[in-house]
């Protein structure tokens, strides 16, 4: 059993498992308490309605201004409240509210509204044509007395008593788009026209999904639903003839829109149109199929699915909740296929389960599937499985901690977890996604409660949410012993001696190139290649990142550049060598100090140097080609000053390595002094437009590749 509110409708679906095989009858209790069977006469006259689908689900209807809805006034109230009733089709006719409802009509009042419910085809009622749409039509004015005056209230009721067309492919509901009997004065605004399927208005993701159109025209509001789409069902049939029958079938679907507009007269009126659809019968060849079907079991933590092709072979698509199976799903669901069969794999709180129910210790949760036709996507088969899983929901620690686990449940689906509190609107979740939210605070915060009983001490708080139409409450608690004895058994033992065991670990070296002599600005990547003018200084940057140890320095092997990014290749140029500048060259490397400020925080994992602009040259010519500047490093232990290695910017080769001669014997002095040697590269490009560049030789030129100039 099932209940939904759709607008001023409350819906109950029962499943056939009570009532198939059985006679029923619905039962509605008045103010003093006595039952009364509802027949369909009465159901007309009060806003009730029972309908029963092939299968035997029961669907049962009643309006929140039903005769029998609770603080709704009675018909016997408004026997005294209102004088007469005036039909106006297809000519005047004036009633009492007694002759009214011995004609089968039905006359309410409440404290602010009017309620007349009327039969299809009564004497009064006449078929009007709007535009092109047949409506069943009542029109009449309601005299109502309230102290010392009448008022009169003109009422009407329109539905339509046809629209719909059929092919064998799709099914076509036509729905005037201003049902003029109930609009007192034209012309209106903000109208609003939405779709709804099986008690549920779609959005119009929904509805594209679905393959449905709704077109709201000028004149007619026009939907269409494919045969066979997703939110109708069909049904076999046999037809008796004078052979053997004829076998066909019909499919159903229950459609209903809901209008809204504003006119002069009123602020704003709501339009419910119901309309279920059945197609008529379709002939069909008979044919002997096996469709596909479902098995499946639960154990701790999954759920485990079996679905076997029918005889037709896998002509099927596996609808996993809401969402058909795609093969990132495969994947996360532990999918299989063999031949005949698809096994797979849903844990309990996959987002494609249901969680029906929670408790304390477990949470049960459902997983929904389908079978539909991969061509004409028709349902073969519905399968849904519910499992309870164990799960601790709440956990309470001895350092006066507690922790909640809270989970949106199917009843409460417009809830956001992350929306959750505890009794303190400030306690909000530490963690939340879709469909949880997890909480942890001491038991004297958050308005946490605490009382004692006998020779225990409970905390108490609550997991709460609110809304206009649905409140959310999870109630957690935590129990302590006041008094308990615990036997602890200690036995001491020698702590091992300490091992220290030598790991690899990844460092992090880069090479920037700064604006300007003061290095407070550096080019992005989106700069590169960056254009230089000859003997322009270049200001470049080495730093070693994500490093805390002030003790740990970085020094300068290396630093050469080269006409590509293989750092090996020729033409060359010498930079810098062993921590020295090059001698060659003509204009001097310059080493720049490195102090501490807001960005860099040990000076030690950094290292700058200024170089002047140049290009290289092959046999007189200059090449046009980017410059790429790579720098080998050197990570030292700035404790260790007597090593070579660390004394100094300009350190030769010989003397950097004395200590490290063989690596395999020296593991632990490997890992103190040279930890690890890298080379990073970063282009420097010169303008090839030679409109607005003059190439100038710094000096002599040297024929022969890989001269430097």
């Amino acid at each position: 059993m099932n209940t939904t509110c759709l607008g001023n409708l409350m819906i109950m679906d029962v499943d056939s498992s009570l009532t198939w095989g059985n006679h029923f009858i619905f039962n509605v209790m008045d103010p003093t308490g006595k039952f009364i069977p509802l027949t369909p006469a009465l159901a007309t006259q009060c806003g009730y309605s029972i309908s029963v689908d092939h299968w035997g689900n029961v669907k049962f209807i009643a309006s929140v201004l039903s005769c029998f809805a609770e603080n709704n006034a009675r018909a016997t109230t408004a026997e005294n409240d209102i004088w007469q009733i005036v039909f106006h089709l297809p000519k005047e006719k004036a009633m009492t509210v007694h002759q009214a409802m011995s004609e089968g009509y039905g006359v309410n009042t409440t404290y602010s509204r009017i309620v007349l419910r009327t039969p299809y085809n009564t004497s009064e009622s006449q078929s009007q044509l709007i535009q092109g749409v047949p409506l069943s039509v009542v029109r009449s004015t309601t005299f109502y007395k309230q102290r010392w005056m009448i008022l009169m209230v003109d009422t009407a009721v329109a539905c339509p008593i046809d629209g719909t067309t059929f092919t064998e492919e799709m099914i076509t509901w036509a729905v005037p788009q201003i049902i003029t009997p109930l609009v007192p004065t034209l012309p209106i605004s903000n109208v609003d026209v939405q779709l709804g399927v099986n008690n549920e208005i779609l959005l119009p993701s929904t509805i594209i999904a679905r393959n449905y159109n709704l077109t709201v025209g000028p004149n007619v509001v026009i939907v269409q639903f494919p045969v066979g789409a997703t939110g109708g069902y069909y049904k076999s049939h046999v037809i008796p003839d004078s052979a053997h029958g004829i076998y066909g079938i019909t499919y159903t679907i229950d459609p209903f829109l809901v209008y809204s507009w504003e006119d002069d007269t009123y602020d704003k009126t709501k339009y419910t149109l119901l309309h279920p659809i059945t197609t008529p019968f379709m002939p069909r060849p008979p044919h002997v199929n096996f469709p596909p079907t479902v098995t499946g079991y639960c154990d701790l933590a999954n759920f485990y699915v079996n679905a076997t092709n029918g005889n037709l072979g896998k002509n099927w698509l596996l609808v996993v909740g809401t969402r058909t199976l795609t093969p990132a799903m495969e994947t996360e669901y532990t999918y299989q296929e063999t031949a005949t069969s698809v096994l797979m794999t849903v844990p309990y709180n996959s987002p494609d389960v249901v969680y029906e129910l929670v408790s304390s210790s477990e949470i049960r949760s459902r997983l929904d599937l389908a079978l539909k036709d991969s061509a004409k996507l028709w349902i073969y088969t519905n399968f849904s499985i519910s499992c309870s899983f164990p799960l601790k929901m709440i956990e309470c620690y001895t350092n006066g901690t507690m922790t909640a686990l809270a989970v949106k449940v199917e009843s409460v689906p417009s809830l956001n977890p992350s929306q959750l509190t505890l009794r303190d609107p400030s306690c909000k979740p530490s963690l939340s996604t879709d469909g949880t939210a997890f909480f942890h605070f001491n038991v004297n915060t958050c308005q946490t409660t605490r009382k004692f009983a006998s020779n225990i001490m409970t905390y108490e708080n609550e997991v709460q949410w609110t809304s206009p139409t649905i409140t959310y409450r999870f109630a957690i608690a935590c129990h302590y012993y006041i008094n308990d004895t615990e036997v602890v058994s200690l036995e001491p033992m020698d702590n091992p001696a300490p091992v220290v065991e030598p790991v690899l670990g990844m460092i992090t070296v880069v090479i920037k190139l700064a604006l300007d002599v003061s290095y407070n600005s550096f080019y992005g990547s989106s700069d590169y290649p960056v254009v230089k003018y000859l003997q322009e200084p270049l200001y470049f940057e080495v730093e070693l990142l994500n490093r805390q140890d002030p003790q740990v320095e970085l020094f300068l092997e290396n630093c050469w550049a080269t006409a590509s990014t293989d750092r090996d290749r020729s033409p060359q140029w010498d930079i810098i060598i062993d921590s020295c500048g090059n001698t060659e060259d003509l204009y001097k490397t310059i080493f720049h100090p490195v102090t501490a400020n807001q960005r860099v925080l040990f000076p030690s994992h950094l290292k700058r140097f200024e170089v002047k602009m140049f290009t290289f040259t092959n046999e007189q010519t200059v090449l046009e080609t980017p410059i790429y500047v790579h720098c080998g490093v050197v990570i030292c232990d700035a404790n260790q000053p007597s090593d070579g290695v660390c004394r100094g910017q300009c350190i030769p080769g010989k003397q950097r390595f004395g200590k490290c001669e063989n690596l395999a014997s020296f593991q632990l002095a490997v890992l103190t002094h040279l930890i690890l040697k890298l080379n990073f590269s970063l282009p420097i490009g010169r303008s090839a437009d030679r409109k607005n560049r003059v190439v100038v030789s710094s000096g002599p030129i040297d024929v022969g590749a890989g001269s430097h100039s």
